[in-house]
């Protein structure tokens, strides 16, 4: 998020172009809390460095997988390590889009679809 000052972030709605779902690359495992007993399952988001449409919002970006690779990053057809390696890249900046919302986003309050309709940005809040 852009700051608008030291305490203040502008909110985005990023998406890409075609508006359709997309998936980010992650991983999973199944593991034993020795600790505490319990067999655990989590999940991380890989990220990567930002493309041009993200960098000036944020150091770094959810790896996006292009819908091509969806198969081959969840196993379901064979992959070299490289290959896999390669899918962590910067998804294309000309195919997203990066939509000003309101603040209310960050308010657990607030759950409803108006969220994420578009807002004006003062040009002194934009730079």
């Amino acid at each position: 998020m852009e700051e608008l000052d030291a305490k203040t972030k502008q909110p985005y709605l990023i998406q890409v172009r075609d508006h359709q779902p997309f998936a980010f690359a992650g991983l999973w495992e199944r593991w034993r809390d020795r600790a505490h007993d319990v067999v655990l399952e989590t999940a991380t988001i890989i990220t990567t460095e930002p493309n041009e449409l993200c960098a000036p919002i944020h150091n770094r970006m959810p790896a996006i997988l292009r819908r091509d690779d969806y198969a081959a990053w969840l196993g379901e057809k064979p992959a070299e390590p490289a290959e896999l390696l390669a899918m962590l890249k910067p998804y294309p900046a000309a195919e997203m889009e990066a939509i000003p919302i309101g603040r209310r986003i960050g308010n657990v309050k607030f759950d409803d679809p108006s969220l994420i309709e578009p807002v004006a940005v003062a040009e002194s809040e934009a730079a």
